[in-house]
């Protein structure tokens, strides 16, 4: 029960005020408390649609989707939820499903005609790892000749960004 504490007797069988023999079974009912439900854990990667049933299996309702970035876990799959997982809530108590809208994204930076060293810092600053071709068999002026994925274009972050240099 929701509003009778743990322990107490809600009612008895025989019912208070009926008569009863001397000896016979009187059934005690016992509050169990509230009544308490555990968000799943284990919903993380899973399609939102199973996420769905498995919390509303619970009596718990789904009361939206919050899209968020996130490095690991696959575009359109759960990322979490709110309250998160583990979490002991009331029946009906809303929950919020997180789902992964991939990596944020970066804005690539221009790093054509600068030096490979400054390029590589200025590439790893904002969150890329940098990948060095040789345009040419021995790199002379070690300067970047070209950027692949192009300046001014997104790209994951933690993705390669490939520098020719010449």
């Amino acid at each position: 029960s929701e509003d009778i504490p743990i322990g107490t007797i809600i009612r008895t069988d025989p019912e208070s005020g009926e008569k009863a023999r001397k000896g016979s079974s009187v059934t005690l009912f016992v509050s169990q408390g509230q009544e308490r439900y555990l968000i799943p854990s284990d919903l993380v990667g899973k399609d939102p649609s199973e996420a769905i049933s498995a919390l509303e299996a619970l009596t718990l309702v789904v009361s939206g989707t919050n899209e968020v970035f996130d490095d690991s876990i696959p575009i359109g799959k759960v990322v979490g939820t709110e309250p998160a997982g583990g979490t002991t809530v009331e029946q009906k108590t809303p929950v919020t499903l997180l789902v992964s809208k991939g990596p944020v994204l970066v804005d690539v930076p221009n790093v054509v005609g600068m030096d490979v060293t400054t390029a590589t810092s200025t590439l790893q600053a904002v969150g890329f790892q940098v990948v060095i071709e040789n345009k040419l068999a021995v790199a002379i002026l070690n300067k970047v000749y070209s950027q692949n994925p192009a300046a001014g274009s997104k790209a994951p972050k933690g993705s390669v960004v490939t520098l020719e240099i010449v």
